[in-house]
Parts: structure tokens; sequence; C-alpha cells
């Protein structure tokens, strides 16, 4: 999981091997996922293509979600394209037709060198591109056809203390119109909406609700709330969908900034995710020993340089 807490209790997670089939320039070996290939000596320096491989037990409708491929990759399921991506550290993912209960093979294509159509191709370029999957794969079981694929909440301040502006995304993977209903519950208030989704449609619904017992994410007093998402259907629960919200406001009046209402002079360090040891494949040990780096001289922000930083690190 990219999250250092459980964001199901009621979808099926399974978990990849850690180890996946590596070939890339004649050589094949087992190798580390997540992780560089730069961190095995012999492909130290390798720019080119290279293959990764590997089994998994499926069974009717699988959402596959790679958190970071570095840099272009193409993915195919039982040897059909299922997926296409260029860019190192966003995340994207693809769900298979129906699969028979069984083992199936997966298989990622990855570059990692400079071409024509790459934004890192330009004479003079500074950055480093390194190979490989570098962030977690996860498995999911969609198991009735219909699944939460997205979440984002804008908490709000008002005179009468604060609201919440939810938007969530649902698709619906069969070829039938579907009557559901969504619940979201924050700090306390639970809310239900009924939802009509076509056949083969994603769609986003909109909720705004009043949450009078949550208290504001101050710098002293990080108070975080679970957002629990649950999709019913004919009283039975089905999918599930569990992210973490604070309430708090960021503004700038003039040349100051004010966090949660309080004036907040930025003090902090730039951090890239690019180790010797693990290249750009930090492992959670390494990032919560960065934070306690940073705390310990008294910072209270990190500029997270050019791309989307890890999940587990933007959790911790």
């Amino acid at each position: 999981m990219a999250r250092i807490f459980s964001q199901h209790k009621i979808r099926r997670t399974a978990n990849l091997p850690d180890t996946w089939d590596f070939s890339a320039a004649g050589k094949t070996l087992k190798m580390h996922v997540p992780g560089c290939w730069e961190t095995i000596p012999e492909f130290s320096n390798y720019r080119g293509k290279a293959l990764y491989e590997t089994e998994f037990f499926g069974k009717g409708y699988m959402r596959i979600v790679f958190n970071g491929v570095s840099h272009t990759a193409k993915i195919s399921l039982d040897g059909e394209m299922m997926a296409e991506h260029y860019g190192a550290y966003s995340a994207f993912d693809f769900v298979s037709e129906k699969l028979e209960a069984g083992m199936h093979q997966l298989v990622a294509e990855i570059h990692n060198s400079f071409h024509k159509d790459s934004a890192l191709h330009i004479p003079g370029n500074d950055y480093y591109s390194y190979g490989g999957i570098t962030r977690p794969v996860e498995l999911e079981f969609i198991e009735n056809g219909i699944y939460i694929s997205a979440f984002r909440m804008t908490p709000v301040y008002t005179d009468k203390g604060w609201r919440g502006r939810s938007v969530v995304s649902i698709k619906n993977l069969e070829d039938i119109k579907r009557d559901i209903t969504l619940s979201l519950e924050i700090a306390g208030k639970k809310t239900l909406m009924p939802v009509e989704i076509d056949a083969k449609e994603e769609q986003a619904v909109f909720f705004e609700e009043s949450y009078e017992n949550a208290e504001t994410y101050t710098l002293s007093d990080p108070k975080l709330y679970f957002a629990e998402l649950v999709l019913y259907e004919n009283g039975e629960a089905i999918d599930d969908l569990i992210d973490r919200v604070g309430f708090r406001t960021v503004e700038i009046k003039g040349d100051k900034i004010y966090f949660a209402g309080e004036e907040l002079k930025l003090k902090g360090f730039n951090r890239h995710e690019d180790y010797a040891e693990y290249g750009c494949a930090i492992p959670l040990s390494v990032m919560a020993r960065d934070i306690a780096i940073i705390k310990e001289a008294n910072a209270n922000c990190i500029r997270t340089s050019h791309y989307p930083p890890h999940p587990e690190f933007l959790n911790m």
C-alpha cells in the first residue's frame, strides 16, 4: 500500500511478489520492487529498455495501481496492452475485464532513456532520471463491478464553523445502470446520498456538509480525521475507500502567510527523493529519518521539489 494506514475494510486487496523477473541488455535476474535498477552494480549507468514480469492470482475485475514507474511505461496483462504512462512520479492505474480464476501474467516495459518525446532530452538538462518500478504496485479486487475511484475534500470556514466540500468519483464497470447509495462519514457526521450511474460510466458526486464537531488543524495540534466512504447496493455494503482530512485554511495577506488564522514564517528545507543507496525508491524508514532531522532543526516546511512526493511521505 502507498499509505501508512489501511484504505479499505470492504474492498479486498492483495500483495504482488516483492521480486519480479527483470531482463535488460541481454541479462536476466531477480529485481526487488519497488526499486531502481541503478542500485544493481552492473546496471548502475544503464539507460534503455527493461522488462519486469510477475504473476498473481486474479478473479473477476482487477484494479492494478502503479504508484511510480521511471520514467516511461507500457503495461500488459496476459499479453494485452492495458496502460501507457509517461512521468516517473505520478500514479496510474487500469482495471481488467473479468478474469478467469487463476494465475495471470503482468509485464511492465520500462524506459529511462532520453528521446525526442521526453521532457528530459533538452541539452544541458541537469536532472537524473532513474529506471525501474520505483513505488509500490497495488492489486485490488473489484468484486461487484463498481468502485470509488477518487475522493477530495476542501475545508471551508464560516461564522457557524467548519464545512466540507467533497467530490467523490464512482466508476461503474458493468453494462447496466446502477442505483446505489453513497455514504460519507467525517468527524462523526454521516451523510447518505442516492446515486444513479449509467452503464460503463464514471460519475462525480458532490457533497457539501457542515461539521460542527470538527477541530481546526493547527501546527501545534495537527488534528486529522478519517473520511470513510462506503457504497451500498440493495442495502449491502459493496465497496469502500478511507482517507484522511484536516480542517484548516491557508491565506496570503500582503506579504504575510496565515495558517489556520495564525501568522506563519516559513523555515524549511528543499528535499529531493534521491539517495545513493536507493535512487528515488526511498524506504519508509529513510523518509521517517528525513522528517526527524528536519524537525530537529526546528523547521516547519518542506519544499518537495519538482514532482509529487511519495504518498507515504505526505502521510507522515
